[in-house]
């Protein structure tokens, strides 16, 4: 049984340890997220609980067996207290703040628990930037010299957490794949992952794609590419006429 002090971020955390398809919703409420960072107060810091706006703050640093500094970072005083059971002296900061101040760092959230998650420099300045710690995506556009047919094996686990991701965005109205060939030949050269719509179409594609990269799939490529369902292309007469969804909204509902 889960604790019931357990916060909102913390159940974000512990999901997305497991489900990657939670994941994108997970990073877009940590940056907004405030959270508890361990200080060496200075002299007179600190005496009436508050330090002063603009204040130079020492902040704790934990070293790793190979002697890389890590910043730790918690999102409650319990999460604190697993890491510390004598205590600590924190400050609250807004992780995006947090990142700013020493985005060449790296971070671990709750490294004591066992959902923490570490952050190297990287996927900081990615998160910073994108708001995903993988954000490398490219919509490909699909010409003539393609043909479509049902995937022969579609990767279920891949689709499983889509399916998680849709469902979490109101955006999403549905979502098919195919095979894809060039014409003539009947060896697939991509899958591809045809998503529809209604807005917030590069932010959708993003986290699909940040989806796809953290089950790696290196056996197939994969192909992101987003369709309409009044629209006259070929590809989104395909899929509307000729496919079935792995994934609709009405159905998410049910």
């Amino acid at each position: 049984m889960q604790s019931k002090i357990e916060t909102k971020l913390e159940r974000l955390l512990r999901r997305a340890t497991h489900e990657a398809g939670m994941r994108p919703e997970f990073y877009r409420r940590l940056l907004d997220a405030d959270v508890l960072v361990p200080i060496e107060p200075m002299p007179g810091q600190g005496q009436h609980g508050t330090i002063d706006a603009g204040s130079q703050l020492a902040v704790k640093m934990l070293m790793r067996k190979d002697g890389v500094g890590v910043i730790p970072f918690y999102s409650s005083a319990r999460a604190v207290f697993e890491g510390s059971p004598l205590g600590e002296e924190c400050v609250s900061m807004r992780v995006r703040e947090l990142f700013e101040a020493r985005p060449d760092m790296h971070f671990h959230l709750n490294p004591f628990s066992e959902f923490g998650r570490a952050f190297p420099p990287h996927e900081v300045a990615s998160l910073l930037s994108s708001g995903l710690p993988n954000a490398n995506m490219e919509e490909i556009r699909i010409d003539e010299d393609f043909s479509f047919v049902p995937p022969r094996n579609p990767p279920a686990q891949i689709l499983d957490s889509l399916r998680v991701l849709f469902s979490r965005n109101e955006q999403v109205e549905s979502a098919f794949t195919a095979d894809v060939s060039s014409q003539g030949t009947s060896e697939p050269r991509s899958l591809l992952i045809a998503i529809e719509v209604s807005s917030d179409h590069e932010r959708i594609l993003r986290e699909a794609a940040a989806v796809m990269h953290e089950h790696d799939p290196q056996q197939m490529t994969i192909d992101l590419t987003l369709i309409e369902r009044n629209g006259s292309g070929r590809t989104s007469t395909y899929f509307f006429k000729d496919a079935s969804p792995f994934y609709t909204r009405k159905a998410s509902r049910n």
